[in-house]
């Protein structure tokens, strides 16, 4: 099966990462791939930068306006061509072998498949615990939202039908609304692989949505719309 990573990027001249990200996902051994960058209505000079990331399995898709996370991951997962579904971050990179131990523990009775991952910081790399089981994960997530890495998720692109797509109705926490819903809708298979590294920095968004407190102001707009669906 054809995975596809998907990769909003916005004004990413803000960090030097954005080679790393694309190298990490050249090398995955894995080789019906794809990696589909989306250019979320950038101000900077992103366009230049990722007209310059040239591969046969890289496709950049330009906004005119920045949307926002959710609308540039439902956009590229929408072009996608791949039945297997998969995120990365512009700052972040994938773990060798992330797309293989993945994409090969879709059965026929798997929606998606989770992995661990790895806080990335300057001086060190800590790995992070996940849950091993989806009960546990569905009684932790709302309390714990980095309990299940969004990244770390791979997914059947049919699930969009029945799940719903990403919430653009929030700046941030979209993730965490996916997460909540595919873990309670969902048929999933833990494995124990370190499939995505994370990495901190003071440019990151979550630590600009955090310390503006939007972020929270998103978690919450999150459970009051969910609260209702799920015990």
């Amino acid at each position: 099966m054809k995975v596809s990573v998907i990769m909003p990027v916005y004004n990413i001249s803000r960090h030097n990462f954005l080679n790393d990200a694309v190298v990490s996902f050249l090398k995955q051994d894995y080789k019906d791939k794809e990696l589909i960058i989306i250019n979320d209505g950038s101000t900077d000079n992103t366009e230049e930068m990722i007209r310059n990331v040239k591969d046969k399995h890289i496709r950049c898709i330009n906004l005119e306006y920045n949307g926002g996370q959710g609308n540039a991951q439902n956009i590229g997962i929408a072009e996608s061509t791949g039945e297997l579904i998969t995120l990365l971050d512009d700052d972040d990179y994938l773990e060798p072998g992330s797309l293989s131990c993945r994409a090969d523990c879709f059965k026929e009775n798997v929606d998606f498949v989770c992995g661990n991952y790895a806080e990335v910081y300057i001086n060190k790399r800590n790995i992070k615990p996940i849950c091993n089981s989806q009960e546990d994960a569905i009684n932790r997530i709302w309390q714990e939202p980095g309990v299940i890495g969004t990244q770390t998720l791979m997914w059947r692109k049919r699930l969009f039908e029945s799940v719903g797509w990403f919430n653009t109705e929030v700046s941030s926490a979209e993730d965490w609304d996916w997460k909540i819903r595919i873990l309670n809708e969902c048929t999933g298979y833990f494995i124990p692989n370190v499939v995505y590294n994370y990495r901190y920095h003071d440019k990151m968004r979550s630590a600009l949505h955090r310390n503006s407190g939007e972020l929270m102001n998103n978690k919450a707009k999150v459970i009051k719309k969910l609260k209702g669906k799920y015990d």
